[in-house]
């Protein structure tokens, strides 16, 4: 729970410093504090991805006694307080790369409680001391995938890439053909999660233009 709330902070700390408008010192804004974050959450889940499997590893060796009923109740609860946190955060991971760490963050916790309780259950009814061990790797696997995509992205907009999917070629091309221009020159790249800017440099022939 504490790398949850540590989560959440950084994610609301980072959207109130982009909040703040243009001035003399940062003229384009601060929007890029939110990318940040989003970079600071995929690598501290990549680290805690390595952490689990490390672990896993170590307890596929030597299994412990586990008490498999304790377990069980423990990770329910820690499950219905994910699921809460996850329906405060909404939709906002489909907008806002700073969103989606923090909603990594939860759904992680919320995917170690499920594979938790699944666990607690094996161990309590079957005895399968290894199964706490496997449903820590198959996690640890995911929230690897889903963190590794997240920095990925951000490093995208931190680079100024083009966002992926665009044809930049075909945009500039189309571009020429427009302004017939003897050169045309055009730069997209992407400012956020759902964002992204467009400029083009050109130096007009005396052909009009089309509309």
């Amino acid at each position: 729970m504490g790398s949850d709330v540590a989560a959440l902070s950084l994610a609301l700390f980072a959207a109130w410093v982009a909040s703040h408008p243009a001035d003399d010192r940062w003229t384009y804004g601060r929007s890029r504090a939110e990318i940040l974050a989003a970079l600071a959450q995929g690598v501290a889940l990549v680290a805690v991805s390595i952490l689990i499997a490390v672990e896993a590893v170590e307890r596929f060796r030597a299994p412990q006694p586990v008490a498999g009923g304790g377990m069980l109740v423990i990770a329910t609860g820690g499950l219905l307080v994910n699921l809460a946190a996850l329906a405060v955060l909404g939709d906002g991971h489909q907008h806002s790369l700073n969103v989606r760490g923090a909603w990594l963050h939860v759904l992680s916790d919320a995917l170690g409680s499920i594979g938790a309780m699944i666990a607690g259950l094996c161990v309590w009814q079957l005895g399968w001391l290894w199964a706490d061990a496997a449903a820590s790797l198959a996690i640890a696997v995911l929230v690897l995938a889903s963190s590794w995509a997240l920095i990925r992205e951000a490093v995208d907009v931190l680079m100024e890439a083009a966002p992926r999917g665009l044809d930049v070629a075909a945009i500039s091309a189309r571009s020429r053909a427009c302004a017939a221009s003897t050169t045309c020159t055009c730069g997209r790249w992407a400012t956020g999660a759902s964002r992204s800017r467009a400029t083009s440099w050109s130096r007009a022939s005396s052909t009009p233009s089309c509309s």
